[in-house]
């Protein structure tokens, strides 16, 4: 199934934005209650820190969600990200769920398994024939929310 490439990288790059204007917001105010070299030394050094963190968050989060979906003849389902591929039979899924009470617009999916959870963007194309056919290879699966 085809993946998406323009939502992700709109979403990569206004993740870099943001950042950079946190650090840019930080670094003007510092923090509050320093004072003199020392202090803003240190206001520097903690606003490039807390900027790095949200950072490496936000693109190991956007790096680790699956872009692309496919079932095998033999009823394996590979989720394939840029970080990483992560193979799960079709058997040891047992639910699809989306518009959890933070996601009204049925943005994400959650894919559970026997072995934890998986969480995807539910912009796939094809991704209703996805369900179909998961559901064929593995009646007890539950999917709620499309």
């Amino acid at each position: 199934m085809a993946g998406f490439e323009r939502p992700l990288t709109v979403a990569l790059a206004g993740g870099l934005l943001a950042a950079i204007c946190v650090v840019s917001l930080i670094a003007q105010l510092g923090p509050p209650g320093a004072g003199g070299a020392a202090g803003t030394v240190i206001g520097g050094v903690v606003s490039v820190l807390v900027a790095v963190l949200v950072s490496w968050n936000f693109f190991h989060f956007a790096l680790a969600i699956p872009i692309e979906v496919r079932i095998d003849e033999e009823g394996v389902v590979r989720f394939r990200s840029r970080l990483r591929t992560v193979t799960i039979p079709a058997c040891d899924i047992t639910s699809i769920t989306t518009g959890a009470w933070f996601d009204p617009n049925r943005f994400q999916a959650v894919v559970r398994h026997k072995g934890g959870k998986l969480t995807l963007v539910n912009q796939f194309a094809g991704f209703r024939d996805f369900l179909a056919m998961l559901r064929e290879l593995n009646p007890a699966v539950e999917i709620k929310g499309f």
